[in-house]
């Protein structure tokens, strides 16, 4: 019982409203010569563009240009597939 609200009070932010936890996201421009740009935290998709744009300052008008690829840490680096057992 005491996990469950230690993991409460993590998760309470000081207004009352749980947390969100997001996840990461490779933010890449796909323009002439794209560009990796980075990498951003969001719970979505469109949300992470939102904060690229905003984060890596991108006007509205080349917004469309963003793509976004959400970042799983169970893959290995090197892009190889895992083996089952």
């Amino acid at each position: 019982m005491q996990i469950v609200e230690a993991y409460e009070a993590v998760a309470e932010k000081s207004n009352g409203s749980l947390m969100r936890f997001d996840a990461r996201w490779r933010v890449d421009y796909l323009g002439k010569k794209g560009s990796h740009l980075g990498t951003v935290e969001a719970a979505s998709e469109r949300e992470a563009i939102a904060e690229a744009a905003k984060e890596f300052n991108i006007p509205p008008a080349r917004q469309n240009k963003l793509a976004v690829t959400k970042i799983d840490g169970d893959q290995p680096k090197n892009g190889a597939t895992p083996r089952r057992r």
